[in-house]
Parts: C-alpha cells; sequence; structure tokens
C-alpha cells in the first residue's frame, strides 16, 4: 500500500520468514521497510522502487529485482532479493498498490562473495610472485606484500612480524591497511609460558604450521589483543609462517572483520602465499651467498693474478690435454709472447722445441692414464724455444693439482741461459789450465782454446798468432782483434775473432775474450806460470777466495773429519740482495769492484779456521767448523749480515747492499757435500722469502709438505704438554773474584725420535705459530721450580737468567703470570734475571719503560742480551731501567787479536759503566780472551772456557765443588 509520502508494507507474514528477519509476529502494522535494510543499501532499494512507481507505459510494470540485507535478529543481516509489480493505479496513472516477493538469496550470495574473494586472492598471489620476482630484498619486499594482501586480497589489515631469536619477541617489519600503528606496538612472544605467546603467532612459529581464529572474542588465548581488536572492528584473524632453510622465522599475519572469514580454500592459497615469501627468503639468502662466494673468488683471482704477476719465474699453467690456461708475465718477457696470443694454445707447440714435442705430449697422455710420472714434481733441466725460434736451456718443475675430473699441470720454468753459460765458460777454462797443468803440448793447448771459443761465440772463426811467430794479424771490418798480454804486460800474440754474421759484440763476448785471452797468456806462458795456474784452478780470479771446486774438496774433508771426530760443522750459502741493480747502474766493472770488497769484509768477519769462497756471480759459501756451540752459527750469521749491510761508494756514491744467508748443520741436515749445498740453497730462498736481510736455517718442515709442517707443530704442541722441555744451565763467573754469581736457563728439547734438540730446531716455528707463549711460561716454570732445589741445596745466593722472546714481552697476562710464580712460597726470595734483546724494545720504547719499570718493581733485573748487534739508542738506553748488558760472542771470539771486535768489545765496555751498568761477555772459549775481558774492566763471562750449559744435576755438583773449594 503506498500514499504521497511513504511506503507501507501490510499482510501476513509466512512461515519462513517468522523469527527470522522480524521478530515473532502474527502480522505486520504499517511498518517502514527501510527500517529494515541495511544502511548501506536503502539507496539503490529506492532507487529501484521509485522507477517501478512511476508510469513508463509499460504493459509489465514489474519492479527491477533489488539485492538487499535485512536485519536478522539470529546471524544480525541476511541477504534477500525484493522482486515487485505495481498492480493498481489511479486515474492520474499514479500507482496505488504494489505487490511483490521477498526471497532468502543469503546462502548464494556469500557463495559468490567466497569465489569473488578467491578470485581476488588468486590475483593477490600472481601479485606477490611479481613482487618476488621484481625485489628479492625482505626489506622491500615485505611492505609490498601487505599492501597486496589488503589491496587486492580485501582484508582489513595484513603485517609481517619476525622472530627476534635473542628475546624471543616477535617484532613487526611491515604492515598495511587499518590498525597497522598499533602492530608496531604490540607484544607478541613464542615463549609458550608468556600469555603473549599463546596467541596465534606464537603457536604458528612453534609448530611452524598455520593457526587461525575464526572469533576473536571466543577465543580465550586472544585475550591479550580484545582491546585492539574491538578497536579496529576485527572478527577473525589467521597468521601463517614463513621459512628460512625450513625453520619458521616469521609470520604473515591476516585480519577480517567477519567471523568464520578463514575457510579451507583461502587457507591453502595464503599458505601457498607464505611458501612463496619462505621461497624468497632462501632465494635472496642463497643470492647473498653466492655473491659472497663471487667476491671471495673475484679476491682470490685479484691475488692469484698480483702473485703471477709478481713472480720471477715463469709460471704456465696447462690442462690434461696441454692447452696452456695461464701465462704470467715473467713468461711473456722470457718467450717473447703475449698471453693472449697462446692462451687456448697447445704448450708443446708454443715453448717446446719440434723434436721434443711428442715426449712431452706422451709424457701428459701417461700420467692422465696411470697418474704417475718420473718427470713431476722434480727440477728437470731441458731445452725451451723462444717465439723467434731460437732455443735456450731452463730448469723446469711441473707440479699438478687434482681439480676432479681431469689434472691441471703448472709448470714453473726458469732460464739458465747465463748459468748454462757460466758453467760452460767455468768447464772449458778449468779444461784449459788442467792442460796447461799436465804439460799438454801447447800447440794442442792453441787448438783447444780456439775450438772453445767458438764453441761459445758461433757462428764464428777464432785464431790464435803467436808475436814470435811474426807477421801480427791485421784488423778488418771483418774481424776483432785482442792482443794476448802476458802477467807483466808484455804482447805475447793476437786473438781474432771473425764473425761470420753481423752482430753486435755484448757482455758476453767480452767476458768470453778475456777469459780466452788470459787463458792464452797463461798456456804461453805456462813454464813462468805454474803458480797462477793453480791459482786459477782452485781460486776465484777476482775476489781470490776458493772457487766452488777446491770449496767442495774443503766440505768433503769437513764431512769426514766430522765422521771420525764426532764434531758437527756448518755451511752457509750467503747471497747479495738485489745485487743486479749495481751491475745495471754503475757498469760490471764498479760490481767487480763491490764484489772485492764484500769478500774482504767476510773474510775478515770469520775465523782463520773458517773458510769462505765464491761460488759464482753475487753468491758467497761459508764452510765454518771447530763449532764453539749450538748458537755460533746464528752470532756469525749475523755478523756477516751486519758487514755486508755496512755502506760503500761506488764511483762516489753512497751505496748499500744487504744479503741473505741459508745455513744447515752437518751430520743433523745431511752428510755429503751435495745434500748439505742443496739444503743450504732452499734455507737461503726461505731467507729471501721472508724479507731478505736475514738468515734461515735449513729445518726439515721448511722443504716438505705442509702436513708434515702441521704434523711438526702438533708434535711441538704435545711436546709441551708432556713436559718433553728440560733446562740445562751455564754458570756465570765474577771476572775478579772468580765466584760463579749466577746461571743462564737454556731450554733443550728432549724429543723422544730425535734425542735432545738444541733450539735452532724448533723455537722459529715456535715462534710461528703464537707456541712460543706457552712455553716461554713453561722455561719459566721450570726455572722457578729448579730455583726451590738449589736454595735448598746451596745457602749462596744464585741467580737464574731465563731469555724472554718478543712475544712473551708483549703478551697480556704476562706480567700477572709473574706475579703469580713470585707469589709462590719459598724460603728466600726469587733471584730472577730476563734477558731481553735490544731489537725487542726498539720498536716501541714506551711501552718497554712501562713494562721493565713493573719488572724492576717485582725485583726482576732487566739484561740486554746481544748487545751490540741490533740498532742500539743510548737515548733510550738510558732510560730504561737496565741492570746489565750483555756483549755479543761473535765480538768476544776474535779478541785480543783482532783489532775492530777488540775496540768494539772496549768501546761496549766503556760505555755501560759510564751509564752504571754490569758488563757481561759470553762466548768466552780461551783464557787469553778472559784475560784480556779482565783488563778492559768487564765484570763477568760465561762460556765453553768454564762451563758448558749443563742439566741441574750436574749444575749442583759442579756448584757443591766449587763452594768447598772455597770460591766465592
Amino acid at each position: 500500500m503506498l500514499d504521497t509520502d511513504a511506503l507501507h508494507l501490510s499482510g501476513n507474514l509466512t512461515e519462513s520468514f517468522r523469527g527470522v528477519l522480524v521478530e515473532q509476529a502474527s502480522n505486520w502494522y504499517s511498518r517502514d521497510l527501510l527500517d529494515l535494510l541495511h544502511v548501506d543499501d536503502r539507496a539503490h532499494f529506492v532507487s529501484g522502487i521509485t522507477a517501478c512507481l512511476k508510469d513508463l507505459g509499460a504493459a509489465s510494470m514489474i519492479a527491477h529485482n533489488v539485492a538487499a540485507r535485512m536485519r536478522d535478529p539470529v546471524c544480525g543481516w541476511r541477504w534477500v532479493e525484493i522482486h515487485g509489480q505495481v498492480v493498481e493505479r489511479d486515474i492520474d496513472r499514479r500507482a496505488v498498490r504494489m505487490v511483490g516477493t521477498i526471497s532468502d538469496i543469503n546462502d548464494r550470495r556469500y557463495a559468490e562473495q567466497k569465489l569473488s574473494r578467491l578470485t581476488d586472492l588468486y590475483a593477490a598471489l600472481g601479485q606477490t610472485s611479481k613482487a618476488i620476482v621484481r625485489m628479492a630484498d625482505p626489506e622491500l619486499l615485505f611492505p609490498e606484500i601487505c599492501r597486496i594482501a589488503v589491496e587486492h586480497g580485501h582484508f582489513h589489515l595484513a603485517w609481517i612480524g619476525l622472530v627476534n631469536p635473542s628475546t624471543g619477541f616477535v617484532k613487526a617489519a611491515a604492515a598495511f591497511g587499518n590498525g597497522q600503528k598499533g602492530v608496531y606496538e604490540a607484544v607478541v612472544s613464542v615463549d609458550a609460558n608468556r600469555p603473549e605467546g599463546c596467541g596465534c603467532i606464537g603457536t604458528a612459529i612453534r609448530s611452524n604450521h598455520y593457526t587461525v581464529c575464526h572469533d576473536i572474542f571466543a577465543t580465550p588465548t586472544m585475550y591479550p589483543w580484545y582491546a585492539a581488536a574491538r578497536s579496529d572492528g576485527f572478527q577473525s584473524f589467521a597468521s601463517f609462517p614463513f621459512r628460512r632453510d625450513g625453520a619458521p622465522i616469521g609470520t604473515l599475519n591476516l585480519y577480517a572483520t567477519e567471523t568464520g572469514f578463514f575457510d579451507e580454500a583461502l587457507i591453502a592459497l595464503l599458505e601457498g602465499m607464505a611458501n612463496d615469501i619462505s621461497f624468497a627468503i632462501d632465494n635472496h639468502q642463497r643470492e647473498q651467498a653466492r655473491e659472497k662466494v663471487k667476491v671471495a673468488l673475484a679476491r682470490s683471482e685479484h691475488l692469484k693474478s698480483a702473485i703471477l704477476a709478481s713472480a720471477l719465474d715463469c709460471i704456465v699453467t696447462i690442462d690434461h690435454r696441454g692447452i696452456i690456461l695461464d701465462f704470467n708475465p715473467a713468461a711473456e718477457t722470457t718467450f717473447g709472447y703475449a698471453s693472449a696470443d697462446v692462451v687456448g694454445r697447445v704448450m708443446s707447440e708454443v715453448i717446446i722445441p719440434p723434436d721434443m714435442r711428442s715426449h712431452h705430449d706422451r709424457g701428459i697422455a701417461a700420467y692422465v692414464r696411470t697418474g704417475t710420472s718420473t718427470v713431476l714434481n722434480r727440477r728437470n733441466e731441458l731445452t725451451a724455444m723462444h717465439a723467434d725460434g731460437h732455443t735456450f736451456p731452463v730448469e723446469l718443475t711441473v707440479i699438478p693439482i687434482d681439480t676432479g675430473e681431469h689434472p691441471v699441470f703448472t709448470a714453473f720454468l726458469r732460464d739458465i741461459s747465463e748459468r748454462r753459460s757460466n758453467e760452460e765458460l767455468q768447464a772449458g777454462q778449468n779444461q784449459i789450465l788442467s792442460m796447461v797443468a799436465n804439460d799438454i803440448a801447447l800447440a794442442e793447448i792453441i787448438e783447444e782454446l780456439i775450438s772453445f771459443v767458438e764453441a761459445q761465440a758461433k757462428p764464428a772463426t777464432c785464431t790464435i798468432s803467436l808475436a814470435d811467430a811474426g807477421g801480427a794479424p791485421v784488423h778488418t771490418g771483418a774481424a776483432d782483434a785482442w792482443p794476448i798480454l802476458g802477467k807483466h804486460r808484455k804482447v805475447l800474440g793476437i786473438m781474432t775473432l771473425h764473425c761470420l754474421q753481423p752482430r753486435a759484440s755484448g757482455e758476453r763476448d767480452r767476458q768470453l775474450i778475456d777469459i780466452a785471452t788470459n787463458l792464452a797468456g797463461i798456456a804461453i806462458e805456462s813454464r813462468e806460470s805454474d803458480e797462477r795456474i793453480r791459482f786459477l784452478a782452485q781460486y776465484d780470479g777476482l775476489t781470490s777466495l776458493p772457487n766452488r771446486f777446491l770449496f767442495k774438496e774443503f766440505l768433503e774433508h769437513a764431512i769426514h773429519s766430522s765422521r771420525r771426530n764426532q764434531k758437527r760443522f756448518a755451511v752457509f750459502f750467503v747471497d747479495l740482495d738485489r745485487f743486479k741493480n749495481i751491475n745495471d747502474t754503475f757498469g760490471h766493472d764498479a760490481g767487480d769492484r763491490v764484489l772485492e770488497e764484500i769478500a774482504k769484509r767476510l773474510s775478515a768477519t770469520l775465523r782463520e779456521s773458517d773458510t769462505v769462497a765464491r761460488m759464482g756471480g753475487d753468491e758467497f759459501y761459508v764452510l765454518i767448523e771447530d763449532l764453539p756451540d749450538e748458537v755460533y752459527p746464528a752470532e756469525v750469521a749475523r755478523k756477516l749480515l751486519l758487514e755486508a749491510s755496512r755502506p760503500f761508494f761506488v764511483n762516489h756514491q753512497e751505496c748499500q747492499l744487504t744479503a741473505s744467508i741459508g745455513i744447515v748443520m752437518s751430520p743433523d741436515d745431511g752428510v755429503d757435500a751435495q745434500t748439505l749445498l742443496k739444503k743450504a740453497d732452499i734455507a737461503m730462498y726461505r731467507a729471501k722469502q721472508l724479507g731478505k736481510n736475514a738468515f734461515q736455517f735449513y729445518v726439515d718442515s721448511k722443504d716438505t709438505h705442509s702436513v708434515e709442517k702441521i704434523g711438526f707443530e702438533a708434535r711441538l704442541r704435545r711436546a709441551v704438554a708432556r713436559n718433553e722441555f728440560v733446562l740445562h744451565y751455564q754458570p756465570k763467573v765474577d771476572l775478579q773474584t772468580g765466584a760463579i754469581t749466577g746461571v743462564e736457563a737454556l731450554v733443550r728439547w728432549q724429543q723422544p725420535e730425535r734425542g735432545l734438540l738444541a733450539p735452532i730446531h724448533f723455537i722459529e716455528i715456535a715462534e710461528e705459530t703464537g707456541l712460543i707463549v706457552p712455553l716461554g711460561r713453561h722455561i719459566l716454570e721450570m726455572a722457578f721450580r729448579d730455583s726451590l732445589i738449589l736454595q735448598a741445596r746451596f745457602a749462596q745466593p744464585l741467580r737464574i737468567a731465563v731469555n724472554l722472546s718478543a712475544r712473551q714481552l708483549g703478551e697480556v697476562h704476562f706480567l700477572d703470570d709473574l706475579k703469580r710464580m713470585l707469589a709462590a712460597p719459598r724460603p728466600q726470595p726469587m733471584l730472577l734475571d730476563l734477558e731481553i734483546t735490544e731489537s725487542m724494545v726498539m720498536p716501541d720504547p714506551e711501552k718497554a719503560v712501562r713494562i721493565m719499570g713493573e719488572l724492576q718493581a717485582m725485583g726482576i733485573r732487566i739484561v740486554i742480551d746481544d748487545f751490540g748487534t741490533g740498532y742500539s739508542s743510548l737515548a733510550y738506553l738510558k732510560r730504561f731501567p737496565v741492570h746489565s748488558l750483555k756483549i755479543d760472542r761473535s765480538f768476544v771470539q776474535d779478541i785480543p787479536d783482532d783489532p775492530n771486535d777488540t775496540a768494539i768489545t772496549q768501546a761496549v765496555i766503556a760505555m755501560g759503566r759510564s751509564l752504571g751498568l754490569r758488563i757481561i761477555a759470553e762466548g768466552v772459549e780461551t783464557e787469553r780472551q778472559m784475560q784480556a775481558l779482565r783488563a778492559f774492566g768487564c765484570d763477568e763471562f760465561q762460556g765453553y772456557y768454564f762451563s758448558r750449559p749443563i742439566d741441574l744435576d750436574a749444575l749442583c755438583l759442579k756448584l757443591q765443588e766449587h763452594f768447598q773449594n772455597g770460591s766465592h
């Protein structure tokens, strides 16, 4: 029924609507239908009804169907479809009555909404996948996923929380939608013992499974968040965990304003979205790991390239087919190829002469097939080929590298043309000198000499004319001639060299002609030059030192003597550092003068019983027999380095050289000449690798695989734990009274396999690995323990000196350890001296003054050991709380005969006395040395003259005898 202003309903309710859409009643009475409709649907309904009420002349006059929500006391709102038709109009065609039906479409409508929601969520998943592809970084991805969930999935709020492993709380990383500000302040935990950890989020993370709350206010575990949900109008909630490497690290959290919003289909899609987030996180982590590996690989490749580029030797890497993979700059220079031109080519076709290529290829194939080879991992000498086709000798070492499926070979090559040439020159010279020495006819010697010159200078023809044969040869454009001079500059003949091809004479030609004309002169004056001949056969013509051949005779003699007398000796390999710069800058004549000076310095540094020889170039051998003790070789090496580094003048220009020294001990390192010289060479190269201007003893671990070195280090670590180290003691004696004033503690390793080892066999590795710190602490503890025994046996006070390493002095617990040891109960105070070297305190004098001051306050005396071998600063020395200076044995050994060492020793004693210090001399071996030191004013001495280092039992016997005899 209708009037002009309102629409009224009247009629009977059907059974289907009673108690559902309206209250229980049998009739409607003038109820305004709009009151029953949802406010959002009223305008749409009125618009449809108005269209029906108008007289449009339509025959049917049927109202358009309208879908709307009507109030329902049970479920709140119910979707219905209202169908109406005007059945009566007045004379003015106004609608008077309208009839229709109301149909329940609630289930259908919600099914349509669910389908729409799933469709939208599918779209959201697509958007999520695109976001993952577009932005891998979670910091960018998380906000985008939250936005997509709200805008495309029609959730009212979405946020992503991450678990803080250290606190166990979940903090928001991103949020979007209604109430998003509150999630950043919400307290959420994963701890099941906390109320904040019992909700959906904590449960989802702990179970690694999604959790759904269909009605927040009907779920007690959601109580901590009731207020926030009520404020924002949320009714249902779901939390979906996402993972890294399968372990949950956070959750995707979604809110809806309706209860029961999350059905199975929706949950399945949201699980897919969470899995996509997990995939993105894992993928981002993999990309980060790949990037780190990529960066590390790039750094490694850069380092490898830098090493290869700076290497002096040629380094060529090939694969199992012989194809070149790498060709370093030294190889480019030596072989005349650019790396880019040879990488990818077969090596045998590039640097191996044609007649040797098949042999090379067969060797690689055999190794690939059998895994064995007789030429790998060893030095071989063979012939290589330059880019221009000429051949030259090389030293080759090939190392196989297992890369998995196929091996790779790295070849280290060194051009030995100069060395081979020098050896050939030396061999030819020795051959001719041998002929002269054996009274071979002069004609045969001249013929041999011509053959020798032609072989070295080919293609060329050599002639020698003697002056007394008349008709001196004429110099022409096709030949060069040189006079053959006698020892008194008398012209004995002419040597002429006819070159068959145009060539520029070089340094080698000059050297060859010098040797040849000199040999010719010797041969001609053979009867007058027997002594000179023998000299040149055994001595170096430049420095007058023994040559390598005579040195080997001396070495063989030392080996036999060592076997008979059970004595040890040392061999040094001395190589000048950067000597080539002298020749290149000032010329070979200047270089020869420098070598003469160096030879004089080396000879002057050694004892008369020692031997120094020149092996050629800038390399020297030193043989030291009758070793006074185990540390003597190191002292000699330091003195040789000091002499070599003293400045000298070349063409009025001050220059300075350094040397690298390798040291071997026989019989420890070998019992034959070849082995000793080879190992001295290895030790010398080790010294160069460590920075030059240094010496290195040959150590087995330096010449073996790193696994063996690790094994040696492990044995050293076990030795500290097993107390395999013992102390020997060397007494110190007052030079005026003859009384023993103290002892120096010297460590030895009682090695189960090798017996008693001196420090040179293990101290270096202990320093490198840091074991010197626990070893040094152990030495101090042994010294403290032995001091208790000495105090119990003898009433006289006896000081014990212990050597410190630089690492010990800088160790943070060093002073605390000493205080602990000194605080232990004992009948008398511990009289401790600590011996340190100048080099230990000079890098940081201020810190050294502080530490030494604390040591002095503890009653410990400081002794400067090896004084005179470092770079002392008297200004700092005056500030150091030092009690004594110990003169290095290298200065003591040649007094009073050597004026230089005598002057140095006297100067050190005078300087020490002026500073109020006590002076101790070490390495005293003879009575003359002791008497000289007493005359110079030295206070104390120690050395083999009085006693070798002895164990504690022997020391007690010596002290008992000493004190019983009345020495004091």
